[in-house]
């Protein structure tokens, strides 16, 4: 951070949100730039997608997680969430964090073992996979910078459940189900409520979907990397 703030011409940041923090705490606001990222190039649904369904034991409905277990990533709100009584009935699915860690996990928060599957971490065809076929992603994060699985999973057509935090609000400019997430008061429960607004309503889900496709597409590497053509003719 002091290294940038003394030397670099130019900082570049994915979002507006980590602009502002940066400005505020560096003090180098004429300098920062804006370029967000854009899906991986690897991560559309591949020709045998059936197969690596299958292959990876996916149930015709599931809602996923995608990240590790530390809290950052929320990741523990959404295994309460699934837990709580009047969840969905439907699988949990989780990518990223280790595959014991997460059953221990699920198992400490009280989800059945028939309705937890812990994938690990994925190769992009297979995440792709698993985003383009669940109901939904959760995104219950306590801080985010940018939010690239949950643009992922828009540029797929699956609607998304997002923590109410400066980047992921902009990232999704209002095409995505967003949720006042307080761990002092029930964010478990505030969290299973906005998924089951999305899981049991077609209606909704549909619109999220159509809208986050839509957002997307103005995400793209060519876009970011012309940016950074632009930038460095201006230095």
């Amino acid at each position: 951070g002091d290294g940038a703030r003394k030397h670099a011409d130019a900082v570049v940041v994915p979002s507006h949100a980590v602009a502002e923090v940066l400005a505020e705490t560096l003090g180098i606001g004429d300098r920062i730039r804006v370029i967000p990222a854009a899906p991986g190039s690897g991560v559309v649904v591949p020709d045998d997608a059936d197969e690596r369904a299958l292959k990876l034991g996916l149930p015709d409905r599931f809602v996923v997680g995608v990240g590790d277990l530390g809290r950052r990533k929320g990741l523990d709100r959404l295994l309460a969430a699934m837990a709580l009584p009047d969840s969905p009935d439907t699988t949990l699915v989780i990518v990223g964090a280790p595959v014991a860690e997460t059953l221990a996990a699920a198992s400490a928060a009280g989800i059945a073992d028939d309705r937890i599957i812990a994938l690990g971490p994925l190769e992009d065809a297979d995440l792709a996979t698993v985003l383009d076929r669940a109901d939904l992603l959760a995104v219950p994060s306590r801080s985010e910078g940018f939010g690239l699985t949950m643009l992922e999973a828009m540029s797929l057509g699956t609607p998304v459940v997002h923590s109410a935090l400066p980047a992921l609000d902009e990232l999704a400019a209002g095409s995505a189900h967003r949720v006042e997430l307080d761990d002092g008061l029930d964010a478990p429960g505030a969290l299973l409520a906005a998924i089951t607004a999305v899981a049991d309503d077609r209606e909704h889900a549909r619109h999220l979907s159509i809208a986050g496709a839509d957002r997307a597409v103005s995400f793209t590497w060519r876009g970011a990397a012309e940016q950074v053509w632009r930038l460095h003719a201006d230095l």
